[in-house]
């Protein structure tokens, strides 16, 4: 509450922004985990041996398919746990909102807090990079004038990927958020450059964007 209030940034919008691809990276993972149907503490049962495979998979939904997750067929459960394991330390690094003090209230973000999805509560707490990271795209977003998702997909086509930040140290992730800033923004001037030159708005920009990065998927 205290963040979004001195940001000017609505619930909604932290939300959406926590959920990009530059804040989140492994929220690609998201979907998946959301149809298995269970807390991080069972992923982490599963990988530590706590929870074996056979009951891991008597736990999963009933006729879950399995092929997303690397299944040859659609009753091929034992592949859902192989992939979590295979996933495990992408998993336990998505951030999420959670809320420790289970405020009964639904319509209430006061004790909302930004974490790990790591059960362990020390492993769980944000680094000081990611609220570099947030406070950076806000101020990007705001500065572009495009919405979440457009803002989201300028810095991903161009950030140089060799600056992302590794989560190895705050130091380190301080300095690669220089580099990446440095290279992008003058990048993102060109780009802004030549939907003036084309008479083209934000509407295009997933075709200009092509110009630097893969075609995107979504």
């Amino acid at each position: 509450q205290d963040f979004s209030r001195r940001t000017g940034v609505s619930y909604d919008d932290l939300l959406a922004i926590a959920a990009t691809q530059f804040l989140n990276p492994n929220s690609a993972l998201i979907p998946a985990l959301e149809r298995l149907g269970m807390p991080f503490s069972t992923l982490q049962q599963l990988n530590s041996g706590a929870l074996t495979t056979a009951a891991f998979t008597a736990l999963l939904p009933a006729g879950i398919d399995a092929r997303p997750y690397g299944g040859a067929t659609a009753g091929a459960t034992d592949a859902i746990a192989i992939w979590v394991k295979n996933n495990y330390a992408r998993i336990m690094t998505i951030l999420a909102y959670a809320d420790p003090g289970a405020d009964p209230d639904p319509c209430s973000a006061v004790k909302l807090v930004l974490r790990y999805t790591n059960p362990d509560a020390n492993a769980s707490l944000p680094h000081g990079a990611d609220f570099l990271r947030l406070i950076r795209y806000i101020r990007l977003w705001r500065k572009l004038g495009l919405d979440i998702g457009q803002t989201d997909a300028v810095i991903a086509a161009l950030y140089p990927l060799a600056d992302l930040p590794t989560g190895a140290s705050d130091a380190a992730d301080y300095q690669a958020l220089d580099r990446g800033f440095l290279a992008m923004m003058p990048r993102i001037g060109f780009l802004y450059q030549a939907m003036d030159l084309l008479g083209v708005g934000p509407q295009s920009l997933a075709s200009l964007l092509a110009c630097w990065a893969p075609i995107g998927t979504a």
